[in-house]
């Protein structure tokens, strides 16, 4: 159950990240797709086959999103930085 909860935030924050993301560039919104992409088909291929013995796909995945949700971290942080407050 547990697992199930940290799925869905995982997969609610790529969701959402996907909204926030720039079209263009490296950090975009590709690397967000690809990242949910990549964690969809672990979720399939898990209905399949038993992933505790498959460590480094499981390590590879995790890094992606990781990687996916610290580029848009880095990018909402950017536009915030600019922000000019008016008197």
């Amino acid at each position: 159950m547990l697992w199930l909860a940290v799925l869905l935030g995982v997969i609610g924050k790529l969701v959402s990240l996907l909204r926030r993301m720039p079209v263009e560039g490296l950090a975009g919104r590709r690397l967000g797709l690809i990242a949910l992409t990549v964690l969809g088909t672990w979720i399939v291929s898990g209905l399949t086959v038993d992933l505790r013995y498959f460590d480094f796909a499981n390590l590879l995945v995790f890094l992606l999103i990781g990687a996916a949700i610290g580029a848009a971290e880095s990018v909402g942080s950017d536009s915030e930085r600019h922000r000019v407050a008016v008197p």
